[in-house]
């Protein structure tokens, strides 16, 4: 006599070593489901305790938006082409042209073009190639002069 049981997917008959080798997966499934939203969540609270903005990435997925500061982006160095360590644009992935488009150096030392990097910047204050951080959005207001 076989031992059969119906699937926990869709009643369809399957045997012994089958049916738990799909409950394992489901489990795994369901648990890394469970974990990611629960980052999620966690993300979000500390976001919201840090006065950050979220808003939906490219990938349907929510995501930080952390920008840089305004004033650290535009006192950003201004290398000329054969200045810089690199060779092209890490975002574009283009070769760096000279009499081409206007160049930026970030405080790592990491070079793009200027409207790539100042793009990443509005959304990300993090360098794309070592994560080296800029100052925060938040750097840019000043404090308030206390009233005497």
């Amino acid at each position: 006599m076989e031992n059969h049981h119906d699937s926990l997917a869709d009643g369809r008959c399957v045997d012994g070593p089958a049916l738990w080798t799909e409950i394992r997966h489901r489990l795994s499934r369901d648990s890394i489901l469970r974990h990611e939203e629960a980052r999620t969540r966690a993300a979000e609270a500390k976001a919201a305790l840090n006065g950050d903005h979220w808003e939906w990435d490219d990938d349907g997925a929510y995501a930080v938006i952390d920008p840089a500061s305004l004033k650290a982006m535009v006192a950003m160095e201004t290398p000329k082409v054969g200045e810089t360590r690199e060779q092209g644009c890490a975002v574009c992935l283009e070769g760096f042209v000279a009499g081409g488009k206007k160049l930026r150096t970030m405080p790592c030392s990491h070079s793009f073009h200027q409207r790539c990097i100042f793009d990443l910047l509005l959304r990300s204050r993090f360098c794309p190639v070592c994560r080296s951080e800029m100052p925060p959005r938040s750097a840019d207001v000043s404090e308030p002069e206390p009233v005497a």
